[in-house]
């Protein structure tokens, strides 16, 4: 058998005194050991912190960019309801001098005597349509 040396200043104390000293380690250790964890959750909480504040950070800098953006196609959307609403007003007038057109090759069709003013105008009735569909096209194009 292996015999166990004690070290001098243990040989002399008493029982007592070694679960006393043992005691006040233990409850050093305990305290150590809480110290440690409140540390260790106070650690992990300011890094949390610092993660939350870092993703409004770029939550902050990606709506920066997203109102730049904004404007950007809010100008781009404006120039396309301008030239669409333009090519609607000259589409009306095209539809507006195509009746006119119309109604003067009625009346020109009610006269039999007026055939040449007939095919001239069947002429000017084909260029307006052909002006209307253009526009309608034109429209339609803008509007998708």
């Amino acid at each position: 058998m292996t015999s166990v040396k004690q070290e001098p200043a243990v040989a002399m104390m008493t029982t007592a005194q070694m679960r006393a000293e043992s005691d006040q380690i233990n409850a050093a250790v305990r305290e150590d050991n809480r110290s440690l964890f409140e540390r260790s959750r106070r650690a992990a909480q300011l890094a949390y912190e610092a993660g939350l504040i870092d993703a409004a950070e770029d939550a902050r800098t990606a709506l920066a960019g997203a109102r730049t953006h904004m404007e950007f196609l809010e100008t781009e959307v404006e120039k396309t309801v301008a030239a669409e609403r333009e090519a609607e007003d000259l589409l009306r007038g095209e539809r507006r001098h195509l009746a006119r057109r119309q109604a003067e090759e009625k009346r020109a069709a009610d006269d039999l005597a007026q055939t040449l003013r007939q095919e001239e105008l069947a002429i000017r009735v084909g260029v307006s349509a052909r002006r209307v569909r253009e526009r309608e096209g034109v429209v339609a194009q803008r509007k998708t």
